[in-house]
């Protein structure tokens, strides 16, 4: 930003936050209890891409299931109930 000006027009701005708000957390749609393919949808990726992704985060919390996963995601407020 140079002398206070923007580097992007304001309704490419407001486009990309409501594009933003429109789409929920990935986080929360394995939590949802979403499948592979529906969480491809949702985010308009590879059905293999998802698979990659929730084999890493049940990795890295130290979990085998997704049902494990989603009791992490509640514990730390990842999701709500509700």
């Amino acid at each position: 930003m140079a002398a206070g000006e923007s580097l992007s027009a304001p309704t490419l701005t407001r486009r990309l936050i409501e594009a933003y708000l429109e789409h929920p957390r990935p986080g929360a749609l394995m939590a949802r209890g979403l499948s592979n393919d529906d969480i491809a949808a949702q985010l308009v990726i590879a059905q293999a891409t998802v698979k990659t992704h929730v084999n890493r985060v049940l990795a890295k919390l130290g979990v085998t299931t997704r049902v494990q996963a989603v009791v992490r995601a509640y514990e730390a407020g990842v999701v709500r109930v509700g």
